[in-house]
């Protein structure tokens, strides 16, 4: 490209129209990341702790009237905890996080937000029973996300840890190319088959914790067979969520104590006989 021809300002200085295309500044920004992606757990242990930390932290924020509205496995993240902070799994993402300080929240939402493979059924069912006439109602609840937290906890049940020679399983069912079938196979799997589901699909590392699934089922249905009859009291939910998860980490975490003592009491004992 050929230089174009300096003029003069007002002053009579040269100017150079393209001295500015010159004026390049380098610029480098690293970044570390500030945790690791919930499908990156090492144990069925570890797995439970972070969950149950991220419900920890949607509870704080709920107790400052602030909805997620978005929670799936990429955001639930691990991390390390700290001396100011010992959780060690984290939610991100809230960029359409509802608040009831926000204007947004008086209004309608016309379209469903968050992913739908671990979105409610409630939401779903809407979805599909206003498809036709676009007269959606997608208002954000704690409960929504709350049974978003129990699709992803049966996610990793499934999908993670499995063995490698055994067939494939995941519940990309759940999010179909058709917003009916969608609904369909998680009703089939959450409300009519839910015993046989966890039965046969949980890999193998994690059919120890059946007995938990049965439980975060029935906390946040209760005994109805409807899975659209929610439990109300939200400190409830919470309360027994949380306990829920508190006893079955503290039964593995025994466990893996029982085994460590075992190992420890043999080793002294082989190693007394060699004296």
């Amino acid at each position: 490209m050929e230089h174009e021809e300096s003029s003069n300002d007002s002053e009579g200085k040269e100017i150079d129209k393209y001295g500015v295309m010159n004026d390049y500044e380098m610029t480098r920004a690293v970044l570390s990341p500030y945790g690791r992606p919930l499908k990156s757990c090492t144990s069925v242990l570890q797995f439970l702790i972070v969950i149950r930390d991220a419900l920890m932290g949607h509870r704080g924020l709920y107790n400052k009237k602030i909805i997620h509205s978005d929670i799936s496995e990429d955001n639930i993240i691990i991390v390390a905890p700290t001396a100011d902070d010992r959780s060690r799994g984290m939610l991100i993402d809230l960029n359409v996080s509802i608040s009831d300080h926000d204007t947004c929240k008086t209004s309608t939402l016309e379209y469903p937000v968050g992913k739908l493979k671990f979105m409610a059924l409630k939401q779903v069912e809407m979805w599909v029973g206003n498809i036709d006439d676009r007269d959606y109602n997608f208002n954000s609840s704690y409960i929504f996300d709350l049974e978003s937290f129990f699709y992803v906890f049966l996610t990793g049940c499934v999908e993670y840890g499995r063995d490698p020679d055994l067939p494939l399983h995941n519940l990309n069912s759940w999010r179909a190319k058709y917003i009916d079938d969608t609904l369909q196979n998680k009703l089939e799997d959450i409300n009519e088959n839910f015993e046989n589901f966890i039965n046969t699909k949980l890999s193998s590392s994690f059919v120890d914790i059946r007995n938990l699934a049965l439980k975060l089922r029935k906390i946040m249905f209760g005994n109805a067979e409807d899975c659209y009859e929610y439990v109300c009291n939200s400190n409830l939910v919470y309360k027994e969520m949380i306990n829920a998860f508190n006893r079955t980490i503290g039964k593995i975490e025994g466990r893996i104590g029982s085994q460590l003592h075992r190992r420890t009491t043999c080793y002294h004992e082989r190693l007394a006989d060699r004296l």
